[in-house]
């Protein structure tokens, strides 16, 4: 798992660290301390140096070690005072001049002859099993080389801090490393947390449950990762939901064009069932074929419109677009309703009217709305076709003083084979895909539809049309 790997390179990451710490601090401490013996070895060798000029040409002889242990005082502490007083001096090897204070010779011969040819040189010597630091460095006298001299420095001190920091290392790495581990895990679980919280509210999310949501909590990394992934649940929740309203309303269409073929092929079926099962009169005959004629008429009525709003859904319904005057579409479609009813349309169109789009979906438009008002409207009734330009765009109004449509139908009267009172609808011929064909075919110009319409006074259409388009 992710959380385990995560976990054990943390804690190699973070046991390295402290390891690599530990041993800068060991090594850093150990320099310290030796360097510390080493320059005061050093401040020692220059005032020996600057004050050897006033030295007399044979030095004193150094008293010998006391083995006199006073009263009192404790042997250990007493022999360590004692070695500190034995080295503290210097051992002086001095040209011309045969021995040397306390016992006799230098630390070491060989680092003191070293010195007489005018080298300093550092370097440890053991003095009764005590381990301490020599400095050796030649003499000079009235400009000329006198002699060397050795200093001792006792390490004893270095060695116990050392030896110490060593040891509280090497106790407290372990457990270092255990509070490590420790701190590795939780820092990880707790680091990974969010990832759980995503993955169970993923598991909450269903084929057709879009409402869970990934927890974001601060401004981190994953507060930003679950912000991006609740973004894409609300676009995936609206497309799902705008599919399924898709699909719902596709078996509606369906359902409700098979509802309308169904009725004009139950006529035919039965016209035909009725000429077939005996001989009729030719005016029966007659009959029969009008009445099949008027129900193919209203299938091929139906199976034109339901094609259009195909290519409607497509992006296909429009042809040739050009620049049309308005003036002319509404003549022609007011008389073609005028013929059709046997009753008289107002105009109010402005001259030099014009507008871009395809000839017969704007005929289509208009004829679609003038039939509506034509057949919701008493024959007292009045309709006007107006059109007009505001601010660059056509504005056209159907308007009627007819039954109108009640407010709760309003928003679902451009749904296709919607209709306001469907019985009476299909009695006199409609479909319910008028409105809906003039609102996809208005949408394809760019331009926009809207009803406005009251029980008591009649029903206004309005289309806006950009003229440039």
């Amino acid at each position: 798992m992710i959380r385990t790997r995560l976990t054990v390179w943390n804690t190699v990451v973070l046991a390295t660290v402290l390891t690599l710490v530990g041993l800068v601090a060991f090594v850093y401490t150990r320099v310290g301390l030796y360097g510390a013996v080493d320059q005061e070895l050093n401040i020692r060798a220059d005032f020996l140096t600057s004050t050897f000029q006033n030295l007399p040409k044979t030095p004193p002889k150094s008293p010998p070690m006391s083995t006199a242990q006073p009263v009192g005082v404790d042997p250990a502490q007493f022999r360590k005072i004692e070695f500190e007083y034995y080295i503290i001096r210097p051992r002086l090897n001095l040209v011309g001049f045969t021995g040397t204070p306390m016992d006799g010779g230098p630390w070491d011969i060989a680092a003191a002859n070293r010195s007489l040819k005018g080298n300093r040189e550092l370097f440890d010597y053991r003095i009764e099993g005590r381990r301490v630091r020599v400095l050796s460095l030649p003499l000079y006298k009235d400009g000329r080389l006198a002699g060397s001299a050795q200093l001792a420095a006792n390490l004893e001190h270095a060695d116990q801090a050392v030896a110490n920091l060593g040891r509280v290392l090497l106790l407290l790495l372990p457990l270092a490393l255990l509070l490590t581990g420790v701190a590795g895990v939780w820092l990880t679980r707790r680091a990974l947390r969010p990832v759980g919280e995503f993955a169970d509210a993923a598991g909450r999310i269903g084929a057709t449950n879009f409402s869970g949501r990934m927890p974001v909590i601060g401004t981190d990394e994953f507060a930003h990762l679950g912000s991006v992934f609740n973004a894409m649940l609300d676009r995936l929740e609206t497309a799902f939901r705008n599919l399924e309203a898709a699909n719902k309303s596709q078996r509606q269409f369906v359902a409700d064009a098979s509802h309308e073929l169904k009725t004009p092929l139950t006529a035919m079926r039965t016209r035909l069932g009725i000429a077939s099962q005996k001989v009729q009169t030719p005016e029966k005959y007659v009959d029969h074929l009008n009445s099949l004629t008027r129900s193919t008429e209203k299938m091929s009525s139906i199976v034109n419109d339901l094609l259009l709003l195909a290519r409607a859904d497509e992006g296909m319904l429009l042809g040739r677009r050009r620049t049309i005057p308005v003036g002319s579409l509404a003549e022609e479609a007011a008389s073609i309703v005028e013929e059709a009813y046997g009753r008289e349309i107002e105009r109010q169109v402005e001259d030099n009217l014009k507008v871009s789009a395809d000839a017969d979906g704007l005929s289509r438009v208009l004829t679609n709305l003038l039939d509506n008002a034509a057949r919701h409207t008493p024959e007292d009734g009045l309709i006007i076709l107006k059109a007009m330009n505001r601010n660059q765009t056509v504005v056209i109004q159907v308007t009627d003083t007819g039954s109108g449509i009640p407010h709760e139908h309003l928003p679902r009267v451009f749904d296709r084979f919607y209709r306001v009172d469907a019985s009476r609808e299909r009695e006199t011929g409609g479909t319910g895909l008028g409105l809906a064909l003039v609102k996809a075919i208005v949408e394809a110009h760019h331009g926009t539809v809207s009803i406005a319409s009251d029980v008591s006074r009649g029903t206004t259409v309005t289309i806006k049309l950009p003229t440039g388009r």
